[in-house]
């Protein structure tokens, strides 16, 4: 597991320690999961540059037919 070194400015250390004992963690724990999720997630303009980028001919829903007919249930 890598180790990183920076700076923040005070207010911000004040804040993750706040964040990190609210979440019941150790500071390092707190910023190692907040920096995980912030480089996995999708970013925010994902949904329309890949797939809202289709450009191909539109994309549409053929016909789903009738239901089948089925004998009602009954209880007895």
């Amino acid at each position: 597991m890598s180790q990183l070194h920076f700076y923040v400015p005070d207010t911000v250390e004040q804040a993750l320690r706040t964040k990190a004992a609210e979440a019941g963690q150790p500071l390092s724990r707190f910023v190692a999961e907040v920096s995980r999720e912030i480089a996995t997630t999708w970013p925010e303009d994902f949904t329309n540059n890949v797939l809202g980028g289709w450009q191909g001919n539109p994309l549409g829903q053929t016909a789903q037919g009738d239901y089948e007919s089925r004998t009602e249930l009954t209880t007895s």
